[in-house]
């Protein structure tokens, strides 16, 4: 079985083990990468002739798509990957992806299985020369993805906070301020779960990071409520804070 990985990077394993055939091969990897973001809906090829062949007329893009596919098919020893209708779709009978078993995790809200899937940014570091409208549209699917990983990894983390598990909330909340820098929700939620599990130094630290990236990074000042607990920290305090969405 083939399977697509695209969160974090991009590349290929066959029953566990990474293939190096395709390493090279950007284009070959970005349209496995599209379709394993479309699922179930596929892709069509005049949407894909835009993202990968934008500076080439019609014809001349048409055949290099046919080239392409065919390469793949080859390379990969899989006559069966793509299944050809309206719409170009990859045939879950061969190949699997990380990002749709991650959307499939989010909609049945199995937030674990989400958040063991979701090991870094979607297309993490990949590009391609020429390619500007693909550069947008992976710049959308990983605002969508972060978006929904830091939601289910919140959830983990207020859950494993209501059942007492305060090491486990400060290892969800941390995974949800390395996705969201900048949002104060993902700040309060780590600066009170370092302070309850004792780590009052910790969360002044990462207050103060938090602090820093905001007033460089948006010319702001950090949330009220951000500074409302750093202040209580500062004083000895218990770190309390409201949790609902800013």
């Amino acid at each position: 079985m083939l399977r697509i990985h695209t969160f974090g990077g991009c590349y290929i394993e066959r029953d566990g083990v990474r293939l190096e055939a395709l390493s090279g091969q950007r284009k070959g990897l970005a349209l496995l990468a599209l379709l394993a973001a479309a699922g179930d809906r596929g892709m069509s090829r005049e949407v894909l002739l835009a993202f990968l062949w934008s500076d080439s007329d019609e014809e001349r893009a048409r055949t290099s798509l046919k080239q392409l596919v065919h390469s793949l098919r080859t390379q990969l020893q899989s006559p069966n990957l793509l299944l050809s209708s309206a719409e170009l779709r990859l045939n879950g009978e061969v190949v699997t992806s990380d990002v749709f078993d991650f959307r499939e995790a989010v909609r049945r809200n199995d937030n674990e299985t989400a958040a063991s899937l979701y090991v870094g940014p979607f297309l993490d570091g990949f590009h391609l020369k020429s390619s500007g409208d693909l550069e947008q549209w992976i710049a959308s699917e990983r605002g969508d993805l972060e978006r929904l990983a830091s939601r289910a990894l919140t959830a983990l983390a207020e859950e494993a906070a209501a059942h007492g598990d305060g090491r486990g909330a400060v290892d969800w909340w941390r995974r949800v301020a390395q996705i969201e820098p900048l949002s104060a929700r993902a700040a309060l939620g780590l600066l009170v779960a370092l302070d309850a599990v004792g780590e009052r130094a910790a969360a002044l630290s990462h207050a103060r990071v938090y602090e820093l990236l905001v007033r460089e990074q948006v010319g702001a000042t950090p949330d009220a409520a951000v500074l409302d607990v750093v202040g209580r920290l500062q004083r000895g305090e218990p770190a309390t804070a409201s949790m609902s969405k800013r």
